[in-house]
C-alpha cells in the first residue's frame, strides 16, 4: 500500500506539471475548441441565389420566395411581382458587391410589381450571407411622386448602392411617362438602409410626351 500511495503521489505531481489533459484526456485541439468564440464567415451572394430569394410584401402581394425571378401569385388578375428585367428580354436587375463592409459580396435586386395591372414604383432589396434578407427601400418612401416601374441604373461601389430613375416633374405629369431624372444612394448602417444624396440632373431630363 505504501508503494501504491508513493506512485500515486508521483503521478499527481507530474500531472500538475504537464496538465491533466495530456494524460488520458483530450486536448482543446482534439475537441475542436479554440478557447474563443469565433464567428462563422459570411457566404458571398450570387445572382443565381437571388433569382429564388425571399422578398418582402410589394404591391399588396404577400411576402414570399421568388421562383426564377418571379413571385408566384394565386390570382394573376391581382397583379404580379418580379425582378426587373425578368420576362422582358432584359438582363435581371441584380448587382453584386460588398455593402456591409465585411469584404464579402452582398447583393441588391430591383423588384417591380403591379396590382391589378397598375404598376407601382419599384423596391430595392438588399441581401447578405448567401441570400439572407437584410433590408429594403420602396422608392415611394424616397420621394413623394417617384413614378412607376424600375430604376434605370443600379450599381454598388465603395459600399454605396447608387441608382437612378425618372419621376414626374410636376403633379399633373402622367406617372406612366415621367420626364425628371433623379438619382440617389443607399448605405447600410448596420441596422437599416439609409437614403442619401437625392439629386436632380436637368441635363438628363426627357422631353414630355404629354402636356404636364
Amino acid at each position: 500500500m505504501g508503494l501504491w500511495r508513493t506512485g500515486a503521489a508521483l503521478v499527481c505531481a507530474i500531472v500538475m506539471l504537464i496538465g491533466c489533459s495530456a494524460i488520458g484526456g483530450e486536448t482543446d485541439s482534439e475537441q475542436g475548441t479554440t478557447g474563443s468564440g469565433s464567428t462563422p464567415e459570411a457566404l458571398p451572394v450570387t445572382a443565381d441565389q437571388l433569382m429564388n430569394a425571399w422578398i418582402p410584401s410589394v404591391c399588396r402581394h404577400e411576402a414570399g420566395h421568388l421562383v426564377d425571378g418571379v413571385l408566384p401569385v394565386e390570382d394573376e388578375r391581382k397583379g404580379s411581382a418580379n425582378i426587373a428585367g425578368v420576362g422582358g428580354g432584359k438582363r435581371p436587375a441584380i448587382v453584386i458587391g460588398d455593402v456591409t463592409g465585411d469584404g464579402v459580396d452582398d447583393g441588391v435586386v430591383d423588384i417591380v410589381c403591379n396590382a391589378g395591372g397598375v404598376g407601382w414604383p419599384s423596391t430595392l432589396v438588399l441581401y447578405t450571407n448567401g441570400s439572407e434578407y437584410l433590408g429594403s427601400v420602396h422608392r415611394s418612401d424616397i420621394v413623394d411622386n417617384p413614378g412607376r416601374g424600375p430604376v434605370d441604373e443600379l450599381t454598388i461601389e465603395d459600399r454605396w448602392i447608387s441608382f437612378s430613375w425618372y419621376g414626374p416633374k410636376t403633379p399633373s405629369e402622367p406617372a406612366c411617362c415621367p420626364t425628371q431624372y433623379l438619382k440617389a444612394r443607399l448605405m447600410y448602417d448596420g441596422t437599416e438602409l439609409v437614403v442619401a444624396d437625392i439629386q436632380l440632373d436637368r441635363l438628363k431630363d426627357r422631353d414630355e410626351l404629354y402636356g404636364g
